[in-house]
């Protein structure tokens, strides 16, 4: 299932450079980060902070062990839905189409003690934008192969390529605070 939910190496490290730049510190967040890759990466690649939030707790036992083993030490994760997270706590999301698994008949992939996914595809699609809309200005958001709907108002697209799939960056408009 690597080829469905696993961001491609040379795609994890464009969204990353995308996501942070050169710039110390930045915070990101990766909603749905699964086993983790995403992060690592991300972690070893750049000066960036990544926490991967993921609702099955497995995952998110092999994605710290993963950032351990690289020594990906700015790479945590949190098991939980991304709601329970505040919007404004971050610089910068990734998403890589979170909700597709909820559009399917329950996944055949996962543990059968796995609780079912939370919700239906349109209400978390829902949710993130909601979440979206509650990111400070200068909030910068890199989603691969879609979010699954549309960007909330208040967010410009700066730029849109082809890698494997689309890669859009979007920032969230308005004056930044100090």
């Amino acid at each position: 299932m690597s080829r469905v939910y696993w961001t491609p190496l040379r795609v994890a490290l464009r969204c990353a450079e995308l996501l942070v730049g050169r710039a110390p510190g930045v915070r990101v967040l990766d909603v749905g980060s699964g086993a983790g890759k995403f992060c690592a990466i991300g972690a070893l690649a750049t000066q960036g902070l990544f926490t991967g939030i993921e609702q099955y707790p497995r995952l998110i036992e092999h994605a710290t062990d993963v950032a351990a083993l690289l020594g990906a030490t700015t790479a945590t994760f949190v098991q939980g839905f991304f709601t329970s997270l505040h919007p404004e706590d971050f610089d910068a999301i990734y998403f890589f189409n979170p909700f597709e698994e909820n559009a399917w008949p329950r996944p055949f992939h996962h543990d059968r003690t796995a609780p079912l996914v939370r919700g239906t595809f349109e209400g978390n699609v829902a949710e993130a934008q909601a979440f979206l809309r509650g990111a400070r200005p200068g909030t910068r958001v890199v989603a691969y192969n879609g979010l699954g709907g549309p960007m909330p108002s208040g967010y410009e697209l700066l730029e849109r390529e082809e890698l494997g799939c689309v890669i859009e960056l979007w920032v969230r408009r308005g004056r930044q605070r100090s």
